[in-house]
């Protein structure tokens, strides 16, 4: 997520804090609530810890499958379905409560998705931190649903950078339900020009229909919001409309 300074007590024997400066974050060690170890514990989400997300990931998890390792260390059956979004996040944390929930905690940094030509369909993701320091929302916390199905986002800015990693990760079906709850009531912040911006032209490139159709339906709410938005540029959408045209045809 960022870099990570450890502080020491006195003696130098243990660790008392782990602190993420660029994000703003501090965690401190404490015993796991089910008697696993040490914890690193959240200071600014009180009575949630860090859990290791790498079983989900490693296919040499020791002993047994990578899904198996992720749900016995969380001890929870969503374990598949948590995994699924992870995925889609490669800068993201997971912290859980002494009650058994669960959040995702994810740097609202800027990410594109690199052109790889033996990978044409890849869904690898480049994170650019540095713009962390300039930002004054630096992550966003998402509550991981107790059916296993969804992240609940609590602003607009949550929704479009969850909408804009799912898009990344070429799950148009699930981000359709994520930018069809999106509506401009009130101006648009900064950060959610960002966000739209990130959304609708970092991901021009990919020239699936579904893609393209989920572009132009957030291109609708800002018309229906300010239809003089600068972000609608009619040279930009043009050519758009063109490369839709263009495998419109081809098919």
């Amino acid at each position: 997520m960022s870099h990570t300074l450890f502080w020491t007590d006195e003696e130098g024997s243990a660790v008392c804090l782990v602190e993420l400066p660029r994000v703003q974050l501090r965690f401190v060690p404490g015993p796991d609530p089910n008697n696993r170890g040490l914890r690193l514990f959240s200071k600014e989400f009180g009575g949630f810890y860090l859990l290791n997300r790498r079983g989900v990931f490693d296919p040499e998890a020791p002993g047994m499958m990578p899904k198996v390792a992720w749900q016995e260390a969380t001890g929870d059956p969503r374990a598949t379905d948590l995994a699924a979004f992870l995925a889609k996040m490669p800068h993201a944390v997971v912290l859980r409560s002494a009650a058994g929930a669960i959040r995702i905690l994810v740097t609202s940094a800027d990410v594109t998705r690199p052109n790889i030509k033996c990978k044409p369909f890849s869904t690898d993701l480049v994170v650019n931190r540095k713009i962390l320091v300039a930002l004054s929302g630096k992550t966003f916390l998402w509550d991981f649903h107790e059916s296993g199905s969804l992240l609940l986002t609590s602003s607009l800015s949550g929704t479009l950078y969850l909408s804009l990693l799912t898009l990344l990760h070429r799950d148009y079906t699930a981000c359709a339900r994520l930018i069809g709850s999106v509506g401009f009531d009130e101006g648009i912040s900064a950060e959610e020009f960002r966000l739209l911006k990130m959304t609708l032209f970092s991901t021009m490139k990919d020239r699936h229909p579904d893609a393209s159709a989920l572009r132009l339906k957030l291109v609708l709410a800002l018309i229906a919001h300010n239809p003089k938005h600068p972000l609608l540029d009619p040279v930009t959408w043009l050519w758009t409309f063109s490369g839709v045209r263009a495998l419109v045809e081809r098919a």
